[in-house]
């Protein structure tokens, strides 16, 4: 049965000098994590149990209001409340980026103005997606092999997927996994993820340092804004061949 990696990080909370036997130990474990599995699982990464406590507790009582009060958040195509979107099944709050503090007072204000199955596979679009997942389980992944396997529930951790443009900067150096959700059970289940992604005027190119006669470069340089309007529309990475 096929297993996550489990990727101690503590090393990175430490000042460690370039060369240091347990940075690099760390740095080759990351590395064959996103070639062989293109996801990993992180613990001792120095978020405070607590502040995870405070997080889920306080999404769960997001999606407990009533549907009318959540509606209020509605503003898609790519943020906001939705259910039954084609990402998933379930129901979906999405904040865009790293949004200022008045965008989160936006979205508290309509939600609380008095104050205070088997789903979709899929790869994801951007650079990485770091997912906190709860105790109840459903998160699935394929092999290389093209076998599915169960990423069973870790406490504390994060699992960190590699998604398609990192895969395509780094010359395919890297694997982008697909993935979904499969969950049949009763209890709500909690699902945090944070999109990391190019901006999406910049230029995505490949380092020189990871093209070589063995890696011939695979992608040409493209504008992230363009690969997302591909991506939407379903087209293949070849168009950027």
């Amino acid at each position: 049965m096929a297993e996550l990696p489990i990727i101690d990080v503590s090393a990175l909370r430490s000042e460690l000098e370039e060369g240091n036997p347990d940075l690099q130990k760390l740095c080759n474990q990351v590395k064959e994590a996103v070639q062989q599995w293109g996801a990993f699982r992180v613990v001792n990464h120095g978020v405070e149990q607590e502040l995870l406590n405070a997080v889920d507790s306080v999404s769960r009582d997001l999606f407990n209001l009533p549907p009318q009060v959540k509606e209020r958040g509605v503003n898609l195509p790519l943020d906001g409340y939705s259910k039954g979107i084609s990402l998933s099944i379930g129901e979906v709050m999405c904040i865009p980026a790293v949004p200022p503090s008045d965008s989160l007072q936006q979205y508290a204000h309509k939600f609380w103005p008095e104050g205070n199955s088997e789903f979709w596979e899929h790869k994801d679009l951007g650079v990485i997606t770091i997912l906190y997942n709860d105790q109840v389980g459903g998160l699935q992944m394929r092999t290389k092999q093209d076998e599915w396997f169960s990423v069973k529930p870790l406490a504390s951790s994060f699992t960190v997927i590699i998604a398609d443009a990192l895969k395509m900067w780094s010359n395919d150096r890297c694997w982008s996994v697909e993935h979904r959700v499969a969950y049949e059970g009763k209890n709500p289940r909690l699902s945090i993820g944070f999109f990391w992604k190019f901006l999406k005027e910049k230029e995505v190119c490949i380092p020189e340092e990871l093209i070589d006669e063995h890696h011939p470069r695979r992608y040409r340089p493209f504008l992230f804004k363009d690969y997302v309007n591909h991506q939407v529309k379903g087209d293949p990475l070849d168009i950027f061949l």
